[in-house]
């Protein structure tokens, strides 16, 4: 009866992830084909300048669901700026090349590349163009560890945003320098954080970042073991990326499902959204969310007592976060393939995986990291502090300015009203 059953839902999650498949095919196929119409229209274009600006379309359609292709033709717009000597518009499309190998995991690609268009942006860059940059190399940097340094660009992309008012980036920042509080495990200053962060985001009407906040309020929810408002948050978000078309925050919603399900106790689900969430990132050829989603799968199959499957992904996971140097996931595989090799008696190998767990935990690196990052948080919040008691002491010299300047008007009042006072008195007599 159980192997049946096991039999039923094993089909119905192959059968599942092929309709998430053959819908996200339907979406791929529309920008394949209008890929291929701007693709010939470049072709035939007489100017450059016209080519360029199909370029940057073709590269903004294709940006979340097939950014692998875009590296390809930043390359081939960047030889026609060459070409014509349009630094400023070369600097536009490494820029989009940046948010490409953000979006497909290729963190290092993205820092290397980073530093090559270093000079363009600091001889052409716009504000917001280096706020963009600052928003990618921090991402990067958040992705590979580098958490210090990834608090100091989003906490610079924040301040230069606010004096150029650039809404959209400024939120975005301050969002994922909220999320960097989870590495400190300081989820009580992550939530409120971004809690603020919401209510600015309502206030500038930024619809795309409204929904990718409560994403990451989610995740601060479940990090505190409220599982029910984290699946509540991300149920709320679901319809709109999915009316968006917006498949990498749809694998990522997907995924973070599946681990707030199975943190439920709900397995099944669980499963059923960590196959949704792999066949989109296949798909978008997402190396770091893969590794991360191979990582949950593998702890996951270990509640289960599928032992195999467990190591199958624990392994897998362990040997790509090693490559894309996904240092916490490094970490939590460690512990997993120890906790499997204990409960299959394996205690020599799960001793040395327990081992190297412990040595990445406790490492000198790990701790001046935490600290500098540490630090870092503080300083942005010692920067928000000083700026608010510095409207505050504005407000209260104003208010204090307006108590004075009313009480003179009192004072004019009183005198002229009584001046009227003894005029009347003496008409009178």
């Amino acid at each position: 009866m159980y192997a049946n059953c096991r039999k039923f839902f094993l089909l119905f999650l192959l059968s599942l992830t092929c309709v998430v498949n053959y819908s996200q095919s339907t979406v791929t196929d529309s920008v394949i084909a209008l890929s291929g119409k701007i693709l010939k229209n470049i072709e035939q274009a007489s100017h450059d300048s016209t080519r360029l600006k199909l370029f940057s379309d073709l590269i903004d359609l294709n940006m979340e669901r097939r950014p692998s292709l875009v590296p390809a033709w930043v390359k081939e717009a960047v030889s026609i700026t060459q070409k014509r000597n349009y630094p400023d518009r070369q600097l536009a499309f490494l820029l989009k090349e940046l948010r490409a190998l953000n979006i497909q995991g290729q963190f290092t690609a993205t820092l290397d590349k980073a530093k090559v268009l270093l000079p363009l942006l600091d001889k052409y860059g716009s504000p917001l163009q280096r706020a963009a940059y600052l928003l990618s190399i921090g991402n990067a940097n958040q992705r590979t560890g580098n958490y210090d340094l990834a608090a100091a660009s989003f906490t610079q992309a924040i301040e230069l945003c606010e004096k150029n008012k650039i809404r959209d980036i400024e939120v975005r920042a301050a969002m994922n320098l909220g999320n960097l509080y989870q590495f400190l495990n300081r989820y009580e200053d992550m939530l409120p954080h971004l809690q603020r962060t919401l209510a600015k985001a309502e206030k500038y009407n930024l619809p795309e970042d409204i929904h990718m906040i409560k994403f990451n309020i989610s995740n601060a929810e479940a990090h505190q073991n409220n599982f029910g408002k984290a699946i509540e948050y991300l149920l709320e978000v679901l319809p709109y990326y999915q009316k968006t078309g917006n498949q990498y925050a749809l694998g990522l919603a997907f995924a973070n499902l599946s681990w707030c399900y199975f943190k439920s106790q709900k397995r099944e689900l669980a499963l059923e959204y960590a196959y949704k969430s792999y066949a989109i990132r296949s798909v978008l050829n997402d190396q770091a969310g893969l590794t991360h989603l191979e990582l949950n799968l593998g702890k996951i199959y270990l509640e289960n007592a599928q032992y195999d499957s467990c190591f199958k992904y624990a392994n897998s996971s362990l040997q790509k976060s090693l490559d894309l140097k996904l240092i916490t996931d490094v970490r939590d595989n460690y512990e997993t393939l120890a906790l499997l090799n204990e409960r299959q008696g394996n205690y020599t190998e799960a001793n040395k995986y327990l081992r190297k767990f412990y040595e990445w935990k406790d490492s000198i690196y790990a701790k001046e990291k935490d600290k500098t990052l540490g630090q870092e948080l503080v300083k942005y919040k010692s920067s928000v502090t000083d700026k608010i008691n510095g409207e505050l002491d504005i407000a209260k010299q104003k208010t204090k300015t307006y108590q004075v300047i009313t009480l003179i008007l009192v004072l004019i009042l009183g005198y002229v009203l009584f001046k009227l006072f003894v005029y009347r008195k003496k008409r009178k007599t």
